[in-house]
């Protein structure tokens, strides 16, 4: 799935722990958690109902505390990824929007949301690498690795050089994560995967990913 020269730039020199969640960070939320996660990933985008966008309050909050913040849109309905690219260039304008809202400066990965049973457009996911190259962020996807459909997009964006986040499958303890991680990512291109949902009473899911991910992070 990907080339020699991205499997050696993502092969890890270290594992960091971290979680997603829907809803936004906060003091209440933190302390349901374990530990303190080394990142944080939220949603740009406001779906009411759904997801909370990320507020600049929230991303201080994290900084603060020394959580890394991941980014990830799910703007786009998962239904019209599967038609046409001509839903992607106005998400990515409005993500851009976001991310100067927020002030945000760091280079950082964008992970376009394509969870689900949905069969993503190839030119669509092509479209949204490039877009995103152009806006100034690196394209990443999350995804299922189990669904063919899933690992073609994600083949498009390893390469565009972009990042893959993949929701499956998943392990029952962080050890289970961290041993194989190495090898599916040097063999795959993912950087950061999702191996426990809905944990600390359904607040968050638990995550892993390696430098490459996390330095392409807010912070």
């Amino acid at each position: 799935m990907t080339t020699d020269g991205l499997m050696k730039e993502v092969l890890p020199q270290k594992t960091y722990w971290g979680v997603d969640s829907a809803s936004r960070i906060s003091q209440e939320t933190l302390q349901k958690l374990p530990r303190v996660p080394h990142f944080w990933m939220r949603y740009l985008n406001h779906t009411p109902g759904v997801c909370d966008g990320l507020t600049h309050e929230e991303l201080t909050f994290a900084l603060n505390h020394g959580i890394r913040v991941g980014l990830i849109d799910s703007g786009i309905a998962q239904q019209n990824l599967e038609v046409d690219n001509h839903f992607i260039l106005p998400a990515v304008e409005r993500i851009h929007a976001a991310i100067d809202a927020l002030r945000i400066t760091n280079m950082v990965t964008v992970y376009l949301d394509a969870e689900g049973n949905t069969v993503p457009n190839l030119g669509a996911i092509n479209n949204w690498c490039n877009q995103s190259i152009i806006h100034g962020w690196i394209p990443g996807l999350y995804f299922n690795g189990k669904v063919l459909s899933h690992q073609k997009a994600a083949t498009v964006v390893s390469q565009k050089r972009g990042q893959l986040w993949d929701c499956e499958p998943e392990y029952t303890s962080w050890e289970g994560l961290v041993i194989p991680f190495s090898q599916m990512e040097a063999r795959t291109g993912v950087c950061l995967r999702q191996y426990q949902i809905n944990q600390c009473e359904g607040t968050v899911d638990f995550n892993g990913c390696t430098d490459a991910a996390y330095k392409l992070m807010v912070h």
